[in-house]
């Protein structure tokens, strides 16, 4: 069994791989206050008595993960592989500042051209959202960042006086008929719409028929508005798993 991490700012989300399958899968929101002693007391709830011999993990904050190393570690008797941009040096990109390359990103990029080819778009919607291609030849070329629905609610609500915070919902109609209705439909539809255009002027940079993807845990609340993506909700810990294979 191989244990895969994917550490977020606010929630942890957990993969247990048996030769390529995804056999278990977990979810911890931890608010940006992830420590050693919450992910092992999650890890020995989620596992039980699963035997574990490998484990990686990725971060978007490198001090989470020294915590859910140590943690990981201590509990299953196995030193977790700490998965970085630098380190995936068998995925050539054209990045320009690859220190500020978000792993995840990376991580998606290198699973959508390992387990659908290339050439591919990969949409990850959650707090932020990202669009990342890999041309044909499996090279990741960058992509684009906007901020997540959730994001957008939270924004308004802070700093518009009398707009009140949401939840995202999809919305029958695009035209609002009350300031409620008006911001849930531009959050929901604006968002639809700007997976959906970014997503397709990236593809035609890119060149060819890419494949479109979609992942991320606000991404089954768009699908009925992406035709034609392909939703892989494992995307990113298929990839932390593939890409701890690629190391031996």
């Amino acid at each position: 069994m191989k244990l895969c991490l994917d550490i977020g700012n606010s929630t942890m989300a957990m993969g247990l791989v048996n030769g390529g399958r995804m056999v278990q899968r977990a979810r911890l929101d931890h608010g940006g206050r992830l420590t050693a002693e919450l992910v092992h007391s999650f890890l020995e709830r989620v596992l039980g008595s699963r035997s574990v011999r490998r484990a990686a993990l990725i971060s978007v904050v490198p001090s989470m993960a020294d915590e859910a190393a140590q943690a990981a570690g201590r509990l299953l008797n196995v030193q977790p592989r700490v998965i970085t941009v630098q380190a995936m040096s068998f995925m050539k990109h054209g990045y320009r500042t690859p220190k500020k390359l978000g792993v995840d990103r990376l991580v998606n990029a290198f699973a959508a051209w390992r387990l659908y080819g290339a050439p591919a778009v990969v949409v990850d919607i959650g707090t932020a959202i990202t669009w990342d291609a890999v041309d044909r030849s499996g090279k990741y070329l960058g992509g684009a960042i906007a901020p997540g629905p959730g994001t957008m609610a939270q924004s308004l609500h802070r700093n518009a006086a009398l707009l009140p915070e949401l939840a995202v919902k999809r919305q029958a109609r695009a035209t609002g008929r009350d300031t409620e209705e008006c911001i849930r439909s531009g959050i929901y539809w604006g968002t639809a719409a700007m997976v959906r255009e970014l997503a397709s002027m990236i593809g035609r940079e890119v060149g060819g028929r890419p494949r479109m993807l979609v992942t991320g845990g606000a991404a089954p609340l768009f699908l009925p508005e992406l035709k034609g993506f392909r939703h892989d909700p494992d995307l990113t810990l298929k990839g932390i798993g593939l890409a701890y294979d690629e190391f031996g």
